[in-house]
């Protein structure tokens, strides 16, 4: 293997990142016209799809937007840069990435719909055709920490329990960070970009029955996956994201990374999520891939410290963060329920408040209800009076003074008197003795006494 100077390394493998970013960024949803793609055009077809557009490309591969014109649909073609296209190991991992992707029938995991090969004999696979935008995009446009926090969590949330069913199936993802989560126009989230992936052997699963052969997927490991050649060497080669990665792999130990690698890349995410920044940061690849690898996590786990973040998700966090992988949840799964339990005990919390409230509230409402009761009262009592009063002194001063004929007509006045103040005084005694409709009752007691003084 021809040696290459660390600095140029550096340069290169920053240089090739940023473009895998900005076309994860972009995947799915770009309009680039084929005749803007850099080296030429992309063939106007492939198998049985129409190109219309080149979404972006990888290290190894290329991501067009094609048409099946048979089932009217877009969709996602990938193919392998040419250069690549007649190695035998990269077209084996290049089918490889197919296969996973097939293998995990999950609505948080880009579902492959074919593999084939072209009228060349290269391989090409098409995929679910998704518009959104990424994870890091969201966490990009935040204007403050707190800002859509529940909307991003629940990205997170799909996020683990993706990871988690690929893990139920024996595969790592290997490379789990903000920009390879897609989240679509209508809330759906997709883990994108399986071209690390791994299978894990009986011995590495950590779920029974999710172990498959895992020495076709391990070429990964064989591969400078962005941008620099194939090498023959299995060991201390370093893939995937520095910033989120585990310290066992960054240390390029291929054996060893299993479910709790990715969970420690979740957790990395997290930590992002809660603080704003990734777990590792650094002026050179070199500089970052060492405080990978010595699990430097002071600086973060400070973070997660702050008076702000809940305590809960901190310890979910600082749990998956742990350097030592038998210290973190076993796989993602363990994780999604973690962060179940919390969402419930959150939920749990929103709706005792709410109780309270309403609590607060009949109490107030009771206690308004009884005062107006108690004032209500009070203005019957002395209307009561004084209406008896008047009625009794007309009738001593009628019957004084008026004729037969009219004492009569001042009998009949006096029966209605009286029978609106009996109909005030019963109403009134339902409503002092607490019945449902106490202010009804008052009213109409109201009604009965104005009847009374009209007479």
């Amino acid at each position: 293997m021809t040696d290459i100077p660390q600095e140029d390394l550096d340069r290169q493998t920053a240089t090739s990142e940023a473009e895998l970013d900005r076309f994860l960024e972009a995947a799915f949803k770009s309009k680039v016209l084929p005749e803007q793609r850099a080296g030429g055009p992309p063939p106007d077809t492939i198998g049985d799809y129409r190109v219309l557009a080149q979404v972006g490309h990888g290290g190894m591969g290329i991501v067009l937007r094609g048409h099946d014109s048979r089932l009217g649909r877009d969709v996602a073609l990938k193919i392998l840069k040419p250069r690549y296209a007649s190695d035998p190991a990269i077209v084996s991992r290049f089918i490889e990435e197919a296969r996973i992707g097939a293998r995990l029938q999950h609505p948080g995991i880009v579902p492959v719909y074919q593999i084939g090969t072209d009228e060349h004999g290269e391989p090409f696979f098409t995929m679910k055709l998704v518009d959104g935008r990424s994870l890091a995009a969201l966490l990009a446009d935040r204007a403050s920490l707190e800002d859509e926090r529940q909307k991003i969590l629940d990205v997170f949330l799909k996020t683990c329990q993706a990871v988690a069913f690929a893990h139920s199936r024996g595969i790592v993802h290997r490379d789990l960070k903000p920009p390879n989560v897609m989240v679509g126009s209508f809330g759906e989230v997709h883990l994108v970009d399986w071209g690390l992936a791994k299978v894990l052997s009986a011995e590495e699963s950590p779920s029974p029955g999710g172990a498959h052969d895992a020495s076709a997927s391990d070429f990964a490991f064989k591969v400078l996956r962005l941008g620099t050649p194939p090498v023959s060497s299995l060991a201390g080669e370093v893939l995937g994201t520095l910033a989120y990665m585990a310290p066992e792999q960054a240390r390029g130990e291929s054996s060893g990374v299993d479910a709790r690698a990715d969970v420690f890349s979740l957790g990395g995410i997290l930590c992002e999520i809660l603080t704003g920044l990734p777990l590792y940061t650094g002026a050179t690849r070199s500089q970052v891939r060492e405080r990978a690898a010595k699990a430097e996590l002071a600086p973060a786990l400070q973070r997660l410290q702050a008076d702000t973040i809940d305590n809960g998700l901190a310890s979910i966090a600082r749990s998956c963060l742990a350097a030592d992988p038998d210290a973190r949840p076993k796989d993602a799964g363990e994780l999604a329920r973690a962060l179940e339990q919390w969402f419930a005990a959150v939920d749990a919390r929103a709706r005792a408040a709410e109780l309270a409230a309403v609590e607060a509230r009949t109490r107030a409402d009771q206690a308004a209800l009884r005062a107006e009761t108690e004032r209500r009262a009070r203005r019957t009592t002395t209307a009561l009076a004084t209406v008896i009063l008047l009625a009794t002194l007309g009738g001593i001063a009628t019957y004084g003074t008026i004729s037969n004929e009219r004492r009569k007509r001042a009998a009949g006045t006096e029966t209605v008197i009286v029978d609106a103040l009996q109909d005030a005084a019963v109403l009134r005694a339902q409503a002092l003795a607490g019945a449902p409709q106490a202010l009804e009752l008052w009213t109409r007691a109201d009604a009965s006494l104005a009847r009374a003084v009209a007479a």
